[in-house]
């Protein structure tokens, strides 16, 4: 059974990406941080509504200065957050975010991961890497904003 196969029966959707990030200021890990705390939140309210979230959002954002981790499993416990940054301003970084959502459509995760990342857009400009799932192209799309 494939990847596929195991979503279908699971009613399971699934996107991510890959987004680099330039600041437009003095950017503190805390602030960062704070930001991609409300991605995550975001994210998930715009699949769920106010249902809870059966699944996981995720992100993983790598620094010059460390790295920040969070994990959204449940929008009434609230975000796990490990972040090892230290001190200086962040100029730059990657995030991988991903999402994956029972009773939910591929399509469905996807734009609202775009959606909630049009605000962060107006703090830092992104460069947002696409994987093609399609195996046979395998091509990497880019977008950017900001």
């Amino acid at each position: 059974m494939g990847d596929e196969d195991t979503k279908e029966l699971a009613e399971a959707g699934s996107f991510g990406l890959k987004v680099d990030f330039e600041s437009r200021g003095d950017l503190k890990a805390q602030d960062l941080t704070k930001m991609m705390g409300n991605l995550l939140l975001e994210v998930a309210d715009r699949i769920t509504g106010k249902q809870p979230l059966i699944g996981h959002v995720k992100a993983f954002i790598k620094t010059p200065l460390g790295h920040i981790q969070l994990n959204l499993v449940d929008t009434e416990l609230g975000l796990e957050i490990v972040q090892t940054i230290g001190d200086g301003p962040i100029t730059s970084g990657s995030m991988n975010l991903m999402a994956a959502i029972v009773g939910t459509k591929d399509r469905k995760i996807e734009e609202a991961m775009r959606k909630a990342l049009e605000p962060v857009a107006l703090k830092l400009k992104l460069t947002i890497h696409e994987h093609d799932h399609d195996q046979t192209r395998n091509l990497d799309k880019l977008i950017s904003l900001g």
